[in-house]
């Protein structure tokens, strides 16, 4: 891909604030630390140089100036790695007079790739040491060996996943006179993206983690913080864009030449895809402490060719206009045609520019502080301000996925049947009427959903119950019908991965997915068995653990498991807490149960929940129990006739949503019991107000599970 522009306009007068000032060249004064950058393009600052996008003189969006990509502290270590566009702008220089180094490069993968006689050679999260270059690993424990580095962040995989290869080939289907089928259908394109690819680059990613830990471990810095950084979702789905699909609108006048079912397939599946895999990576490293800065949504508001940004040359204005920041994309715009007389280059195509790493350091600044937590989201504050001192715009850093990450509406032509969902948002301790079936879904540390269901099949069964799901959301398992309004209808256990159905099993139980997203669990018989969702593979974890299993729920520790069996000849039934590594029984608890049931650990595996419809003096009713993992039951708050509490959800050691059907709590357009949702401590002492604003987020899954409304504390 080459450049599209006009020939460079006269420089303009300097402007004292379109450089950044980078850290000396090394020296060591380092008695606080260096922070260290670590990985490709998104984090080595490519694109940073341009504060926006321009269709005429460069002028207008030349922020960093011709000395952009010139880093002496990087070139001082690294005297090998071509074209690895180190920016000033880059999100590592974090200013206040900490010390940051910056070794990431442009285009580097997993491992080191190129040579002298094949390519430019790009250093990778590796050790390489040859006469063509050495690896970003080498070269920190290099600088490591007579310098204290306090914290490393990363970000790799995207070029794994050929990054580039996928923007040209969206490229070329676009370009009238190429004539090729869109991207998002070619083979060569979308096995990247097929289960099987993503396992492959997922394993890489985690290997270059691990290596990294082992890198500062032999370099004697074991102390040191690990931050691994997703990537930016950087286009918008064809229905969120400003442009028309046509050559001159797309290519000629705002540089994001793309067709609409690329455009949609690139922020539904793409990005999403290379961020999971990112995120499950640091799941399946096992190296401990490491920290999730993520990156998605920190462009959302400001992708190329959205609809309320636009280029500075289409606006008039320049990247010093005030507001401007604002105003712009902040994304680099893709050039086509010649780069020859511009300072343009092709490679910065596609990557965050300078307003976003100004963002995206905002963030990052945040996330060097440990009390933020393991994990944050990186989006644009609602008041969307500017912080003039530092010269970026305010960040927001949260524990729970902004709404801006909404799932795109499918096209007309892909869409599923309708299926009604609800969206309703909660307070602690309110009680809610809400038609149809409510499930309330755990989906991180912060958030408590609710997801609708309406039966495709028929019309007394839903088409899903009893979801669990990983916190990071991206394993999903269910209870569905298979069938038909002709055949019999059978439950089946349906699994989602990032999703896209991938599993289909047998509903002998109710499902339980990991926190981290590894197992769904679920009973099969008199077995306990699990579904792995990095190797397809199904594996028993208890066998002969009960009699006629109903339900198992694998503690978020994967040491015990509890399970719910029948007890035979006797009206009862067994919940039981058995240790995996050998089917020992821990604890058990009778209890005599008439309808539905389910189990919910607690994050902690200190105690789990099991709430069942039971028969007392007073009608049907129901009950929820807790149980500790030494086998002590303890004692029952929530307990009334006429409820049904189903599907208990944790939060930090309370209790915090129940499902529940009451007669008292009813659908007005059903005349029949309708469904509600509880949100209560433990005790069932509801919460009366918010500590904290509610938020709205839609996100989900166009089909069965249609979308999810969720609320954070």
């Amino acid at each position: 891909m080459a450049g599209f522009s006009l020939p460079a306009a006269a420089a303009p007068p300097p402007n004292p604030a379109s450089a950044d000032s980078l850290a000396d060249p090394v020296t060591d004064a380092d008695a606080d630390g260096w922070v260290v950058s670590l990985g490709d393009s998104f984090i080595s600052g490519e694109g940073g140089r341009w504060a926006g996008n321009s269709e005429d003189s460069e002028w207008r969006v030349d922020a960093g100036g011709q000395n952009a990509y010139l880093d002496p502290a990087a070139s001082a270590i690294d005297k090998w790695g071509q074209k690895c566009h180190r920016s000033t702008a880059a999100l590592v220089h974090v200013g206040g007079g900490q010390q940051t180094l910056n070794l990431a490069c442009s285009g580097a993968e997993t491992r080191t790739t190129g040579s002298r006689k094949g390519g430019d050679f790009k250093p990778g999260i590796d050790f390489a040491d040859t006469p063509d270059g050495k690896g970003q690993l080498t070269l920190l424990k290099q600088f490591a060996a007579d310098h204290t580095v306090k914290t490393v962040v990363l970000s790799i995989g995207g070029n794994d996943f050929q990054f580039s290869g996928v923007i040209k080939a969206c490229v070329l289907a676009f370009l009238p006179f190429w004539k090729a089928t869109p991207c998002s259908k070619q083979n060569d394109v979308t096995k990247l993206f097929s289960p099987a690819g993503v396992a492959a680059t997922t394993k890489n990613i985690s290997d270059a983690i691990v290596r990294l830990r082992t890198a500062l471990n032999d370099s004697g810095q074991g102390s040191a913080a690990i931050i691994v950084s997703t990537y930016p979702n950087p286009i918008p789905p064809a229905t969120e864009t400003r442009t028309k699909e046509t050559y001159i609108d797309r290519l000629y006048n705002n540089g994001c030449p793309f067709l609409n079912t690329d455009m949609t397939w690139a922020a539904g599946t793409v990005a999403p895809t290379v961020s999971n895999a990112v995120r499950q990576a640091v799941i399946d490293s096992q190296v401990a402490g490491i920290r999730v800065l993520n990156m998605d949504p920190v462009v959302a508001g400001h992708r190329l060719c959205a609809k309320n940004v636009n280029t500075l040359s289409n606006l008039g204005k320049t990247w010093t206009t005030p507001g401007a920041w604002d105003l712009s994309e902040w994304m680099t715009q893709i050039r086509l045609t010649s780069t020859v007389g511009t300072n343009y280059e092709v490679q910065e195509s596609m990557h965050p520019n300078w307003w976003a790493e100004r963002a995206m350091r905002n963030c990052f600044r945040r996330m060097l502080d440990p009390a933020v937590g393991t994990a944050a989201w990186c989006s644009q504050d609602p008041a969307r301000s500017f912080d003039a001192a530092l010269g970026e715009p305010v960040m927001r850093l949260t524990s729970v996925k902004p709404a801006a990450l909404a799932a795109p509406v499918a096209s007309v032509a892909d869409r599923s049947p309708s299926v009604a969902a609800s969206s309703e948002v909660l307070a602690r301790g309110e009680i809610r009427t809400i038609p149809r079936l409510i499930y309330p879904v755990q989906t991180g540390p912060d958030a408590i959903s609710l997801t609708a269901f309406k039966s495709t099949v028929s019309s007394y069964r839903p088409v899903a119950m009893y979801p669990s799901s990983s916190d990071s959301g991206r394993v999903l398992a269910y209870i569905a019908e298979d069938g038909s309004p002709g055949n019999p209808v059978r439950p089946v256990v349906r699994i989602l991965i990032g999703g896209v159905p991938r599993m289909n099993l047998p509903a002998t139980g109710i499902p339980q997915v990991t926190a981290d997203g590894r197992l769904v669990v679920i009973s099969d018989g008199s077995r306990v068995v699990a579904f792995d969702t990095v190797t397809s593979r199904l594996r028993t974890l208890c066998a002969n653990c009960g009699t006629d299993l109903m339900t198992a729920a694998l503690a978020p520790d994967r040491a015990t498991v509890a399970l719910v069996s029948t007890i035979p000849l006797h009206a009862e039934q067994l919940l039981t807490i058995r240790r995996l590594s050998d089917g020992a029984l821990l604890a058990a608890t009778r209890f005599q149960p008439t309808g539905d049931h389910a189990l919910a650990w607690d994050r902690n595996s200190r105690k789990v929940a099991f709430s069942t419809q039971l028969i007392s003096n007073d009608g049907t009713g129901s009950v929820i129990k807790f149980l500790r993992r030494d086998g002590r039951l303890l004692p029952t708050a929530l307990h009334r006739s006429g409820f049904s509490y189903q599907s208990p959800r944790w939060f930090d050691g309370s209790l915090w949503a129940i499902r529940l059907t009451d007669a008292e709590v009813r659908d007005p357009n059903a005349g029949a019991p309708g469904n509600a949702v509880r949100v209560a401590s433990v005790g069932g002492v509801g919460v009366p107000s918010l500590r904290g604003p509610v938020d709205r987020v839609l996100t989900g899954v166009e089909g069965d599970l249609l979308r999810q409304a969720t609320w954070t504390r």
